[in-house]
C-alpha cells in the first residue's frame, strides 16, 4: 500500500517560485490550483 501526502497551502501573494524550489529539492509532482481557477460547484451564494 502506498502512502500519499497531499499538502494544501494558501498564501497571500506569489509563492510559486518557492514551491518550485521545494519541488526541485524534495522531488515529487507539483500541482497549482489558483483560487480563480477552482471549480465553483457546491458553492452557493448567500
Amino acid at each position: 500500500m502506498s502512502d500519499w501526502i497531499i499538502p494544501y497551502f494558501t498564501f497571500k501573494g506569489n509563492c510559486e517560485e518557492a514551491v518550485k524550489f521545494y519541488q526541485k529539492v524534495l522531488g515529487g509532482e507539483m500541482q497549482i490550483l489558483r483560487f480563480g481557477d477552482a471549480p465553483q460547484s457546491g458553492i452557493s451564494s448567500a
